[in-house]
Formats: structure tokens, C-alpha cells, sequence
């Protein structure tokens, strides 16, 4: 009976010993260290080590993310945008969203535009205006008098103020001045008899008494706010704070603008 070579019973266990530190995740070079710390030759450990590396089954490949598409059709765009809508109304951030739609395959662009055309969508919604005045207006086309009339007046009967209702103007594109102009000419008179609404004529029809009314009035607002700002400003010693009463000057400026055009379209 022959015994197996002592030399040869010697490389089956440096190789096992090499194949269960690399089974266990250790680094090659780790591997290298510890043979070369017990005595082992470099270029022989380097050379049982290749062995062992090229006789080990090759690492299955991890799972690629889907490639980037568009969607198939018009039904999956409509049950991407539905789910965005459900995804919104939960709190779910945008970016949370468009990282789903992604995940789904989506293409990065695509996924974006459908998330930011349901919260286009939502916002809309939420806005109480007639249907023709949900977009935001040019302010360089003609106003269609009788659909801000209305508009005006539904928020008037909702008790709105008058405040209230030209940020609302300008937040849908007018400019304040114009939005001021709208309401202040638009609002119910407290002499109107029940039923009716009646509104002040046209600056053309009382020839500009109202701009210079609301020229006045603005000077005095702006008049009375610089008049506080200087008071405050006089009675503050070096180094301290004063007030700078800005609401009054700003509402006279306004005021100001607003009376300046309406006695220009007057004339």
C-alpha cells in the first residue's frame, strides 16, 4: 500500500486553507500576507493562490436595474399619472416619486414630467376661479370686463376683502396696479338696492374725478407714512433702531399710479 506523498498532502491543505479564506470574502493580498507571515514563498503563494482563484466557480452577475423606457401607452400613462396624484395627495415629496417611477423603468426625463405636469394638475384644481380664468392672463390682451365682474363679485359674496381678492388677481398674472384698478371699479356701492349691483361709472363717464381722488388719497398715505418714519427716526438716538413705516408709503404709491391712469384713460 502506497501513502500519498507528504509534499503533496502539504499543497491539498494550503489550497483548502486558500479556498476558505477567499470563500470567506478576505481580499487576495490578505490572503498573500498570512501564507507569506507563516514562511511561505511569495511567488509561490502568489502562484497557488491564481490556482485556487481560477478553479472557483465564477460570481453569478447581479441583476441589472431595467433599461429606461417611455411608456408603452396612452392606458399606462394614465395609470402613472394616477398613481402620481395618489403618491401627491399622501405627502410623498417629488423626487420621492420620479425615484419610484424610475425604479419601474422609467426614463429619469419622463418620469420628472409626469410628476411635474399631476402637481401642474393639482394645483389647478385648487384654484376657485371661472374655468377662463384659471390660466394665468397677458396682461398686453384686452379684459373682458363682464368675466372679472363676475369673478369679482362671487368673491365679494364670499366675504372676501378687497385685499384679498387683488392678490388673488395677481397672483392668476395681472399687475397690481391693474388688479387694484379691476376691484376698486367692480366693487357693489353700499347705496345699491337689494337685488342690484351697482358699480361706480368709468373714469371716461366722470372725467378722471376718481383718479384724482385716489391721487390724493395716495399722496396722504404716503405723506402720513414718511411723517412717522421721520418722527421715529428723530426721536431714536445714535445706534438705535427706527421705524420705517412702509405699508402706507407703498399703498400711496399705488394709489398714486392707479389715480395717474385712470385720469390718462379719461382724457
Amino acid at each position: 500500500m502506497t501513502l500519498p506523498n507528504e509534499n503533496e498532502q502539504r499543497l491539498a491543505q494550503v489550497l483548502k486553507f486558500i479556498e476558505g479564506q477567499l470563500a470567506q470574502g478576505k481580499d487576495p493580498k490578505a490572503v498573500l500576507a498570512i501564507l507569506e507571515g507563516r514562511g511561505a514563498p511569495r511567488a509561490e503563494a502568489i502562484k497557488l493562490i491564481t490556482q485556487v482563484m481560477n478553479r472557483r466557480p465564477s460570481q453569478p452577475e447581479r441583476p441589472q436595474a431595467p433599461p429606461a423606457r417611455m411608456p408603452e401607452d396612452s392606458a399606462e400613462q394614465k395609470e402613472l399619472s394616477k398613481f402620481v396624484e395618489e403618491q401627491l395627495a399622501a405627502g410623498k415629496s417629488q423626487q420621492a416619486i420620479a425615484d419610484r417611477l424610475m425604479a419601474r423603468g422609467i426614463a429619469r426625463d419622463t418620469a420628472m414630467d409626469i410628476v411635474v405636469q399631476a402637481g401642474r394638475e393639482k394645483r389647478a384644481l385648487g384654484v376657485a376661479l371661472q374655468p377662463n380664468l384659471s390660466q394665468p392672463v397677458n396682461r398686453r390682451k384686452a379684459i373682458n370686463a363682464n368675466e372679472w365682474r363676475a369673478f369679482i363679485e362671487e368673491q365679494i359674496a364670499n366675504n372676501r376683502s378687497q385685499a384679498q381678492i387683488v392678490e388673488t388677481l395677481v397672483g392668476q398674472g395681472l399687475e397690481r396696479v391693474d388688479a387694484i384698478d379691476l376691484v376698486l371699479n367692480n366693487t357693489v356701492q353700499p347705496d345699491a338696492t337689494p337685488g342690484e349691483t351697482k358699480r361706480p361709472a368709468r373714469s371716461g363717464s366722470r372725467g378722471g374725478g376718481g383718479g384724482r381722488r385716489k391721487v390724493i388719497i395716495g399722496v396722504l398715505a404716503s405723506l402720513g407714512g414718511c411723517a412717522i418714519t421721520a418722527i421715529s427716526y428723530s426721536v431714536a438716538g445714535v445706534g438705535d433702531t427706527y421705524l420705517i413705516w412702509y405699508g402706507p408709503i407703498v399703498f400711496g404709491i399705488l394709489y398714486i399710479i392707479s389715480g395717474v391712469i385712470e385720469m390718462m384713460r379719461s382724457q
